[in-house]
């Protein structure tokens, strides 16, 4: 029904319109997209002592049982969160639409000038459910026991780990101009880009912050809100060279960022920030062609992610660019007539102040820290392989392997105040380190349309979804272990209906019924963790019609 977890309803439009005016060509489209949903369930999985007994003894108040369990719930209930109205909602509803513009120009063989212009806007309401119980109840004492330290008993209220109702604003512009071309042996592209935005967000939360010993707790409405703006300037250029079998390309780009950021709801005075960044980043890169079919690469490129202000803190949290060295070599190949394809890369990459944003929660409700921690270097390869041994049949697979290892972490101990090296016993957040991949399809023509059979299997190891155990003790407790999906279709294309064609077809999804974590969260100082479980095994139906 449309109150489930995991309901949606969503209608999208598109539309698109191109000119050919000689040497002129004009590109224009539209896309608006509308959804109205309820959020996958949050669960409880873990939580502290004092968590456990002071929500455990909702049904000596007349309310409901706790939920909390490490797997995920056939059936429980969950609490609404309440609209910018007051009304009872479980919804989240969004509106997204975009216009785009490309003009392209050939001026001769040797030059063509591309303008590229997009506008999006986007806006979300809804219900940020992550307390995973119903409308539980405990004995609590007055707000003012975090002001003035009064003690003031307010008795049997309702009461809930934390739940929110989040409205979202962001639109956005961008304008992309490229002189592109070819002459002789060489290739070119320059151009310049700019971009705009604004945003604002609006967390209203609620959440009952319990007390040592279990006994009491305390009923909390905090409000975290921000309006920010950014601008980003970029010039670029890419030169080729290719006179043989042998490219070289070199190419650049000179970026500049400033952003703007307000700080208000609880934050009284609101807070305001500003910060600008300049980044010079480089490839270069070489390919040989050792015969038709067989290709060689190698890549070093740098690049960077621009430094802000975080929009999840209480005060004004600036952390600096991150920086990234990357090296890549690899070789594409085909064989046997194209019936079998080969794709093996390596690459290193090095990570130099690393924005990493540590997740905290508190009688403030729920922030971060985006901190600059210290530095990585991920080593890896990747394999793809795709073959056709017989005609209708193709078979494919896939490889990825990421070892992460951090050369430094550098980590503020609250209780000496001194900054220590943890990199020995930090992880990767939300990274796996293997992935996998294997499906087989089969085509026949059967004369009315045509047959088509897919089955695919994935395998991803273990993610976690935070750095540190000392800042999450839970993050354990929140691992997605290892996770198997099988999924397989059936279907039948070119059917011929009327003055048009008729795609159709039969699904499945995770048939396995693997109810892993799918994403987790350690509510730190509120002493529990939520998470949400892969949706259990799905079918459905689709259907194309093309005219």
């Amino acid at each position: 029904s449309s109150q489930d977890t995991g309901a949606l309803n969503s209608e999208a439009v598109t539309a698109a319109v191109q000119g050919d005016f000689g040497d002129l060509t004009v590109n224009y489209g539209f896309d608006y997209n509308t959804r109205k949903g309820v959020s996958s369930f949050f669960q409880v999985v873990a939580a502290s002592d004092d968590v456990k007994t002071y929500f455990g003894s909702s049904p000596l108040f007349g309310g409901p049982a706790f939920q909390i369990g490490t797997a995920g719930l056939r059936e429980g209930e969950q609490q609404p969160a309440l609209d910018l109205d007051g009304r009872p909602t479980f919804n989240v509803k969004a509106r997204v639409y975009g216009h785009a513009l490309t003009l392209n120009y050939e001026v001769s063989p040797a030059l063509t000038i591309k303008s590229i212009s997009a506008y999006r806007n986007y806006r979300q309401d809804g219900a940020n459910g992550l307390s995973g119980n119903g409308s539980l109840l405990g004995f609590t004492l007055s707000p003012m026991l975090f002001v003035d330290g009064t003690v003031e008993p307010t008795g049997v209220q309702p009461v809930t780990p934390y739940d929110g109702y989040t409205p979202q604003r962001q639109h956005q512009f961008s304008q992309e101009l490229q002189f592109l071309g070819q002459s002789g042996a060489f290739k070119y592209v320059a151009g310049a880009f700019y971009f705009r935005e604004k945003s604002s967000e609006a967390n209203y939360q609620t959440l009952t912050y319990v007390l040592p010993g279990g006994e009491a707790g305390v009923n909390l409405a905090p409000l975290q809100q921000f309006f920010g703006k950014a601008r980003s300037y970029a010039v670029f250029g890419q030169l080729s060279y290719a006179p043989g079998d042998l490219e070289l390309t070199g190419g650049v780009r000179y970026t500049h960022d400033r952003k703007w950021l307000t700080l208000a709801g609880d934050v009284q005075p609101n807070l305001d920030g500003k910060v600008s960044y300049n980044n010079m980043s480089w490839l270069v890169s070489a390919n040989y062609t050792f015969r038709p079919g067989l290709m060689g690469y190698a890549r070093v490129s740098s690049g960077f992610r621009s430094g802000g202000i975080n929009p999840s803190a209480t005060e004004i949290n600036i952390f600096a660019p991150e920086k990234v060295v990357s090296y890549e070599a690899g070789i594409k190949a085909e064989w046997f007539d194209r019936r079998l394809r080969t794709n093996l890369s390596a690459f290193y990459v090095d990570y130099k102040d690393l924005q990493i944003s540590q997740f905290l929660a508190g009688t403030g409700g729920a922030t971060s820290a985006i901190v600059n921690a210290g530095r990585v270097a991920y080593r890896g390869v990747e394999a793809e392989i795709t073959a056709i041994p017989v005609p209708g049949l193709t078979l494919d697979a896939s490889l990825g392997y990421t070892s992460p290892k951090y050369k430094r972490y550098d980590y503020v101990d609250p209780l000496s105040d001194e900054t220590i090296n943890v990199a020995s016993e930090a992880r990767m957040g939300q990274a796996a380190k293997l992935n996998a991949h294997a499906g087989a399809q089969y085509e026949h023509d059967l004369g009315i349309g045509v047959l088509l059979l897919r089955a695919d299997y994935s395998y991803r190891s273990t993610v976690y979804f935070h750095t540190l155990d000392r800042l999450n003790v839970f993050n354990r407790d929140i691992r997605s272990r290892p996770d198997h999906n099988l999924r397989a279709r059936i279907g039948l294309s070119d059917l011929s209906a009327g003055s048009g064609k008729l795609d159709i077809g039969v699904w499945g999804d995770n048939l396995t019924n693997d109810r892993n974590i799918d994403f987790g969260i350690d509510f730190g100082d509120l002493g529990y963790a939520s998470a949400s479980f892969k949706k259990k095994r799905t079918f459905g139906v689709d259907a194309r019609f093309t005219y």
